[in-house]
């Protein structure tokens, strides 16, 4: 099976390690404006499609978050 890989990071703070397991339920936020939402609805459809999110944070010099999706992809129907 083939699969499709994204992958992003950036250059802020990282995620706290009393914090990484709630990063993907939803409501959970760190913005006094968020909503909690972004990562968990994106945890989920991943899911949804037999895929998987991994992430690694700190990435580099103690900040950064690296995250990455990966998708099945699959064959094309004749």
């Amino acid at each position: 099976m083939e699969f499709a890989r994204l992958q992003w990071k950036d250059d802020g703070p990282g995620i706290a390690l009393r914090r990484e397991k709630k990063i993907l339920q939803p409501f959970f936020t760190t913005k006094s404006q968020g909503t909690g939402l972004g990562l968990a609805i994106v945890a989920r459809r991943v899911a949804e499609f037999g895929g998987k999110m991994d992430w690694e944070s700190p990435v580099r010099d103690g900040h950064g978050t690296r995250f990455e999706v990966t998708l099945p992809l699959e064959e094309a129907k004749k």
